[in-house]
């Protein structure tokens, strides 16, 4: 990860004792990411007031139509910024929820979607790619209280990202204590927008 991806977990669990070894993004000319103008720990606002809940699971279906329509704008984009390397390592999301994940792979155009890997953060557990994107599913007057109730969560989505975590959702949601997991998230990422498409900057 870039530091500034990998200070948030050190912050959040590690106490400072990580060692960040790659370099601050924002200092490497090279990184496509950087060239393209994506922070690499930033967000996109999505504007929901409420999440909806089926079979115990929550979703989110404007964002997840959120999500796919910025992969779908974007993923050729970036799979040429990184030629050479495998178009499947490129772009994961991560979502608490197994109904999101649903959501938003049905969602995603049928030419893309095999090269996207969407699951909860236990099923990234050891994966990375290039760019994050995070789920967060809950609207702004649900408060989110299962990504805050368990630090571990919020440390492995963070640190599956090698060059960007992008939260797309409504930052709302997040707790306003930086003493909670979303709360340092959301102070982390709010000076960090991301404009809707690589193409409009």
């Amino acid at each position: 990860c870039y530091d500034e991806i990998i200070d948030y977990c050190n912050q959040l669990v590690h106490r400072g004792n990580l060692e960040p070894k790659r370099g601050r993004g924002n200092d490497d000319t090279k990184s496509p990411i950087t060239a393209f103008s994506i922070p690499h720990l930033g967000y996109h606002q999505v504007d929901t007031n409420q999440s909806s809940k089926k079979a115990g699971s929550r979703f989110n279906d404007i964002e997840a139509n959120t999500i796919a329509s910025w992969i779908d704008e974007n993923f050729e984009l970036i799979k040429e910024a990184y030629i050479g390397e495998n178009p499947k390592e490129l772009i994961g999301v991560i979502t608490p929820f197994k109904m999101q994940v649903n959501k938003i792979q049905k969602a995603l155009s049928p030419s893309i979607k095999d090269y996207i890997h969407v699951g909860t953060v236990h099923a990234f557990q050891g994966g990375e790619r290039r760019v994050i994107i995070m789920s967060t599913v809950y609207g702004e007057n649900d408060g989110c209280f299962f990504i805050d109730a368990n630090k571990s969560l919020l440390n492995v989505a963070v640190s599956r990202a090698k060059d960007s975590f992008l939260v797309f959702g409504n930052i709302n949601c997040l707790s306003g204590d930086k003493s909670k997991p979303s709360g340092l998230l959301r102070d982390m990422i709010s000076s960090h927008s991301l404009s809707h498409s690589l193409i409009s900057k």
